[in-house]
């Protein structure tokens, strides 16, 4: 039987390809993909503004939401898909996975975490199969969070 807890630690580990060198949002076939393939950089690296720097959190807080997100469908799917294979039930699955995505901090990230685990669990079918992310989870959830107000983002 496998851990929930490995696998979404598993899950963690996930790095996703990445188009480089592309300017940000419309014109990049996967824009949350480019911090895995340039760490630290986004394309607002040189817009050192504050609303440039807004910019920079917010793109480094949906790239990272998109990720887990997929984490949570995939790790939802799988437990649904193979209720046998896991000693945790969907309650207990569901509890940690709260734990993981607290939304208790007062902060912005309540509101990230709270859609991480609504996208997770409403559109876990996407989280089937052996790729790392669902492009059409992935495409929803950075246009949900990239039409946030980028003031939103600060201190996260």
């Amino acid at each position: 039987m496998k851990s929930i807890g490995i696998m979404f630690s598993a899950a963690l580990a996930l790095s996703l390809s990445a188009n480089a060198q592309t300017p940000p949002e419309q014109s990049m076939d996967k824009p949350w993909e480019s911090l895995y393939e340039n760490p630290g950089k986004t394309p607002y690296d040189n817009d050192q503004s504050e609303h440039g720097k807004l910019l920079q959190a917010r793109w480094e807080s949906c790239s990272g939401m998109v990720l887990q997100t997929n984490m949570v469908a995939k790790t939802v799917a799988d437990l649904k898909d193979n209720p046998d294979d896991y000693y945790v039930t969907e309650e207990q699955n569901r509890k940690q996975l709260e734990r993981f995505f607290p939304t208790n901090s007062g902060t912005y990230q309540d509101t990230i975490n709270e859609r991480i685990l609504a996208f997770g669990y409403e559109h876990w079918k996407m989280g089937r199969g052996e790729a790392d992310s669902s492009p059409e989870l992935s495409q929803l959830v950075w246009d949900w969070c990239t039409n946030q107000p980028a003031d939103n983002f600060k201190g996260l």
